[in-house]
């Protein structure tokens, strides 16, 4: 019972279900790349939703905020 109310932290699981939402919306993955910011709600909303809650909200958007790093690294990598 105590488990089921236990926040979850760990990043490697967190960071895992973002990719997995991202593939479920590629209109998402597309906006990041262009650096749109409209989708952070929309990720931290669906993190929380299948984690019930549970996820750490600020860990969250720090992989949130690391993607959007990552993927403007890879668009400047393939513009040069």
């Amino acid at each position: 019972e105590e488990n089921h109310l236990q926040q979850v932290t760990d990043i490697e699981p967190l960071s895992k279900l973002l990719e997995k939402i991202l593939e479920e919306h590629p209109l998402v993955e597309s906006q990041i790349g262009t650096g749109e910011r409209k989708p952070v709600g929309f990720l931290v909303g669906q993190v929380m939703k299948k984690t019930d809650g549970r996820a750490n909200p600020t860990i969250v958007h720090k992989l949130i905020e690391s993607l959007y790093v990552e993927r403007a690294l890879l668009n400047s990598n393939q513009k040069s």
